[in-house]
Protein backbone atom coordinates (compact mmCIF):
# COMPACT_ATOMS: atom_id res chain seq x y z
CA UNK A 1 0.00 0.00 0.00
CA UNK A 2 2.93 2.36 0.67
CA UNK A 3 3.92 2.17 -3.02
CA UNK A 4 0.43 3.34 -3.97
CA UNK A 5 0.71 6.42 -1.76
CA UNK A 6 4.21 7.11 -3.11
CA UNK A 7 2.70 7.35 -6.59
CA UNK A 8 -0.03 9.70 -5.32
CA UNK A 9 2.58 11.91 -3.67
CA UNK A 10 4.75 12.03 -6.79
CA UNK A 11 1.69 12.88 -8.88
CA UNK A 12 1.11 15.94 -6.71
CA UNK A 13 4.49 17.34 -7.77
CA UNK A 14 3.58 17.30 -11.47
CA UNK A 15 1.88 20.11 -13.46
CA UNK A 16 -1.46 18.26 -13.25
CA UNK A 17 -1.96 19.71 -9.78
CA UNK A 18 -4.85 22.18 -10.01
CA UNK A 19 -3.94 24.03 -6.84
CA UNK A 20 -1.19 24.38 -4.26
CA UNK A 21 -2.34 24.91 -0.70
CA UNK A 22 -6.11 25.44 -0.42
CA UNK A 23 -8.02 26.51 2.68
CA UNK A 24 -11.51 27.37 3.90
CA UNK A 25 -12.02 29.43 7.04
CA UNK A 26 -15.56 30.02 8.25
CA UNK A 27 -17.82 28.71 5.49
CA UNK A 28 -17.10 27.92 1.87
CA UNK A 29 -16.71 25.45 -0.97
CA UNK A 30 -13.72 24.02 -2.75
CA UNK A 31 -13.59 22.36 -6.15
CA UNK A 32 -12.26 18.84 -6.24
CA UNK A 33 -8.89 18.17 -7.83
CA UNK A 34 -5.25 17.71 -6.84
CA UNK A 35 -3.70 19.91 -4.17
CA UNK A 36 -0.57 19.95 -2.09
CA UNK A 37 -2.67 20.48 1.04
CA UNK A 38 -6.24 21.27 2.05
CA UNK A 39 -7.17 22.89 5.36
CA UNK A 40 -10.81 23.48 6.34
CA UNK A 41 -11.87 25.21 9.55
CA UNK A 42 -15.57 25.84 10.12
CA UNK A 43 -18.22 24.65 7.66
CA UNK A 44 -16.83 23.57 4.32
CA UNK A 45 -17.53 21.25 1.42
CA UNK A 46 -15.39 19.82 -1.36
CA UNK A 47 -17.19 19.26 -4.65
CA UNK A 48 -15.77 16.22 -6.43
CA UNK A 49 -12.90 13.79 -5.87
CA UNK A 50 -9.95 15.16 -3.92
CA UNK A 51 -6.27 14.16 -3.94
CA UNK A 52 -3.81 15.88 -1.64
CA UNK A 53 -0.64 15.40 0.31
CA UNK A 54 -2.36 16.45 3.53
CA UNK A 55 -5.97 17.11 4.50
CA UNK A 56 -6.89 18.79 7.80
CA UNK A 57 -10.48 19.55 8.76
CA UNK A 58 -12.17 20.83 11.89
CA UNK A 59 -15.85 21.66 12.25
CA UNK A 60 -18.45 20.39 9.78
CA UNK A 61 -17.01 19.09 6.51
CA UNK A 62 -18.62 17.34 3.55
CA UNK A 63 -16.67 15.67 0.75
CA UNK A 64 -18.88 15.06 -2.27
CA UNK A 65 -16.60 12.48 -3.78
CA UNK A 66 -13.66 10.31 -2.75
CA UNK A 67 -10.62 11.50 -0.79
CA UNK A 68 -7.09 10.22 -1.39
CA UNK A 69 -4.19 11.64 0.58
CA UNK A 70 -0.97 10.85 2.40
CA UNK A 71 -2.26 12.17 5.74
CA UNK A 72 -5.82 12.96 6.81
CA UNK A 73 -6.75 14.59 10.12
CA UNK A 74 -10.44 15.15 10.88
CA UNK A 75 -12.17 16.68 13.90
CA UNK A 76 -15.86 17.39 14.28
CA UNK A 77 -18.57 16.11 11.93
CA UNK A 78 -17.28 14.75 8.64
CA UNK A 79 -19.08 13.04 5.76
CA UNK A 80 -17.35 11.44 2.77
CA UNK A 81 -19.68 10.41 -0.04
CA UNK A 82 -17.04 8.17 -1.65
CA UNK A 83 -13.96 6.34 -0.41
CA UNK A 84 -11.45 7.69 2.11
CA UNK A 85 -7.89 6.47 1.57
CA UNK A 86 -4.71 7.73 3.20
CA UNK A 87 -1.46 6.45 4.60
CA UNK A 88 -2.55 7.85 7.97
CA UNK A 89 -6.16 8.57 8.91
CA UNK A 90 -6.92 10.20 12.26
CA UNK A 91 -10.49 11.24 13.05
CA UNK A 92 -12.34 12.38 16.15
CA UNK A 93 -15.99 13.24 16.51
CA UNK A 94 -18.44 11.89 13.94
CA UNK A 95 -17.21 10.29 10.71
CA UNK A 96 -19.42 8.85 8.00
CA UNK A 97 -17.83 7.23 4.95
CA UNK A 98 -20.24 6.01 2.29
CA UNK A 99 -17.48 3.95 0.65
CA UNK A 100 -14.35 2.28 1.93
CA UNK A 101 -12.10 3.57 4.71
CA UNK A 102 -8.51 2.45 4.07
CA UNK A 103 -5.01 3.31 5.22
CA UNK A 104 -1.79 2.00 6.70
CA UNK A 105 -3.01 3.40 10.03
CA UNK A 106 -6.68 4.10 10.64
CA UNK A 107 -7.51 5.69 14.00
CA UNK A 108 -11.06 6.84 14.72
CA UNK A 109 -12.36 8.09 18.06
CA UNK A 110 -16.07 8.85 18.33
CA UNK A 111 -18.91 7.69 16.10
CA UNK A 112 -18.10 5.91 12.85
CA UNK A 113 -20.28 4.66 10.01
CA UNK A 114 -18.52 3.14 7.00
CA UNK A 115 -18.84 0.50 4.33
CA UNK A 116 -15.55 -1.11 5.40
CA UNK A 117 -12.42 -0.30 7.41
CA UNK A 118 -9.04 -1.72 6.43
CA UNK A 119 -5.42 -1.05 7.33
CA UNK A 120 -2.27 -2.48 8.84
CA UNK A 121 -3.46 -0.95 12.12
CA UNK A 122 -7.16 -0.25 12.65
CA UNK A 123 -8.11 1.43 15.92
CA UNK A 124 -11.78 2.26 16.52
CA UNK A 125 -12.78 3.86 19.81
CA UNK A 126 -16.37 4.79 20.60
CA UNK A 127 -19.42 3.40 18.79
CA UNK A 128 -19.23 2.19 15.21
CA UNK A 129 -21.25 0.52 12.49
CA UNK A 130 -19.36 -1.05 9.58
CA UNK A 131 -21.60 -2.60 6.93
CA UNK A 132 -18.91 -4.91 5.64
CA UNK A 133 -15.70 -5.91 7.37
CA UNK A 134 -12.94 -4.57 9.58
CA UNK A 135 -9.55 -5.90 8.49
CA UNK A 136 -6.02 -5.29 9.70
CA UNK A 137 -2.87 -6.92 10.96
CA UNK A 138 -3.74 -5.35 14.32
CA UNK A 139 -7.35 -4.44 15.10
CA UNK A 140 -8.10 -2.57 18.34
CA UNK A 141 -11.75 -1.94 19.22
CA UNK A 142 -12.65 0.10 22.29
CA UNK A 143 -16.42 0.24 22.67
CA UNK A 144 -18.24 2.98 24.54
CA UNK A 145 -21.60 1.68 23.27
CA UNK A 146 -23.09 -1.17 21.25
CA UNK A 147 -21.43 -1.56 17.85
CA UNK A 148 -21.57 -3.83 14.83
CA UNK A 149 -19.64 -5.09 11.80
CA UNK A 150 -20.19 -7.86 9.28
CA UNK A 151 -16.84 -9.47 10.16
CA UNK A 152 -13.42 -8.81 11.67
CA UNK A 153 -10.18 -10.31 10.36
CA UNK A 154 -6.63 -9.80 11.60
CA UNK A 155 -3.59 -11.34 13.20
CA UNK A 156 -4.36 -9.71 16.55
CA UNK A 157 -7.84 -8.51 17.50
CA UNK A 158 -8.53 -6.86 20.85
CA UNK A 159 -11.92 -5.69 22.05
CA UNK A 160 -12.44 -3.80 25.28
CA UNK A 161 -14.85 -1.44 26.91
CA UNK A 162 -13.76 2.17 26.60
CA UNK A 163 -12.79 3.23 30.11
CA UNK A 164 -14.49 6.31 31.45
CA UNK A 165 -16.68 6.70 28.34
CA UNK A 166 -20.45 6.71 28.01
CA UNK A 167 -22.56 6.05 24.99
CA UNK A 168 -25.76 7.65 23.75
CA UNK A 169 -29.07 7.32 25.60
CA UNK A 170 -31.41 9.13 27.93
CA UNK A 171 -30.45 10.35 31.39
CA UNK A 172 -31.50 7.14 33.12
CA UNK A 173 -29.49 4.92 30.78
CA UNK A 174 -26.48 7.20 31.13
CA UNK A 175 -26.60 6.83 34.91
CA UNK A 176 -26.55 3.05 34.49
CA UNK A 177 -23.97 2.98 31.69
CA UNK A 178 -21.08 2.36 34.04
CA UNK A 179 -22.59 -1.01 34.94
CA UNK A 180 -23.56 -2.00 31.41
CA UNK A 181 -21.35 -4.11 29.19
CA UNK A 182 -21.33 -2.99 25.53
CA UNK A 183 -22.37 -5.53 22.91
CA UNK A 184 -20.47 -6.11 19.67
CA UNK A 185 -22.64 -7.77 17.02
CA UNK A 186 -20.61 -9.49 14.31
CA UNK A 187 -21.09 -12.45 12.01
CA UNK A 188 -17.57 -13.78 12.51
CA UNK A 189 -14.16 -12.88 13.93
CA UNK A 190 -11.05 -14.64 12.58
CA UNK A 191 -7.57 -14.02 13.98
CA UNK A 192 -4.51 -15.66 15.46
CA UNK A 193 -5.17 -13.99 18.81
CA UNK A 194 -8.40 -12.50 20.19
CA UNK A 195 -8.87 -10.65 23.48
CA UNK A 196 -12.33 -9.77 24.83
CA UNK A 197 -12.30 -7.46 27.86
CA UNK A 198 -15.62 -6.26 29.35
CA UNK A 199 -17.37 -6.67 25.99
CA UNK A 200 -20.07 -9.12 24.92
CA UNK A 201 -19.42 -10.53 21.45
CA UNK A 202 -22.53 -11.80 19.69
CA UNK A 203 -21.11 -13.88 16.86
CA UNK A 204 -18.67 -16.62 15.96
CA UNK A 205 -15.02 -16.40 17.02
CA UNK A 206 -12.19 -18.44 15.49
CA UNK A 207 -8.62 -18.00 16.72
CA UNK A 208 -5.63 -19.94 17.97
CA UNK A 209 -6.02 -18.30 21.37
CA UNK A 210 -9.00 -16.46 22.83
CA UNK A 211 -8.67 -14.58 26.13
CA UNK A 212 -11.74 -13.47 28.07
CA UNK A 213 -11.26 -10.75 30.69
CA UNK A 214 -13.62 -9.15 33.20
CA UNK A 215 -17.19 -9.42 31.93
CA UNK A 216 -16.02 -10.41 28.49
CA UNK A 217 -17.93 -13.25 26.86
CA UNK A 218 -18.71 -14.75 23.47
CA UNK A 219 -22.30 -15.60 22.66
CA UNK A 220 -21.74 -17.74 19.62
CA UNK A 221 -19.62 -20.61 18.27
CA UNK A 222 -16.01 -20.63 19.46
CA UNK A 223 -13.11 -22.39 17.75
CA UNK A 224 -9.72 -22.28 19.46
CA UNK A 225 -8.12 -22.32 22.91
CA UNK A 226 -10.12 -20.27 25.42
CA UNK A 227 -8.47 -18.75 28.50
CA UNK A 228 -10.33 -16.83 31.22
CA UNK A 229 -8.18 -14.12 32.85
Amino acid sequence: MSELFDRYYEALKKPKVTGGAASISGAGRLAGGKYESVVISGAGSVEGDLEAGEVKCSGATSFRGSVTAVRVSLAGATKVEGDLRAELVKASGSLRVEGRLEGDEVRVAGALKASSAKGKLVELAGAFSVREGVEGEVVELRLSDDSRAAYVKGKEVTMERARGAVGRGDLFSLLLRRRRTPVFKVNAIEADYVSVDDVVVEGAVKAKRIELRGRGEVRGPIEGEVVRR
